[in-house]
């Protein structure tokens, strides 16, 4: 299991996804070419959007198979992207970043 983490700097916070990312989850993951290069459902609709940020994304963590964060602006707190930690061997000391 990972712990709930949070980093920041200055300018940018890594936090856990809130059920507030959403919105911003769904028209970044719905964009063409992030279709293109990622294995997202498609149409990448609300509902998608919203089980990651509630459910999928914290779920992750607690079964110690990955870490992602929002990456969002220290001022105005918006999702910016994602940063993260999958595919997580906890034997092999490995992970894939993404």
């Amino acid at each position: 299991m990972f712990p709930e983490t949070v980093l920041h700097t200055d300018r940018l916070l890594l936090r856990p996804f809130t059920a507030a990312d959403a919105q911003d989850t769904q028209a970044s993951c719905a964009d063409v070419l992030t279709q293109r290069w990622l294995p997202l459902p498609r149409p990448y609709t609300l509902d998608a959007a919203a089980a990651w940020c509630a459910s999928v994304s914290p779920g992750l963590r607690e079964s110690g198979d990955g870490i992602h964060f929002a990456v969002t602006d220290t001022r105005a707190d918006r999702l910016m992207g994602t940063v993260g930690l999958k595919k997580t061997d906890w034997r092999g000391r490995t992970s894939e970043v993404g």
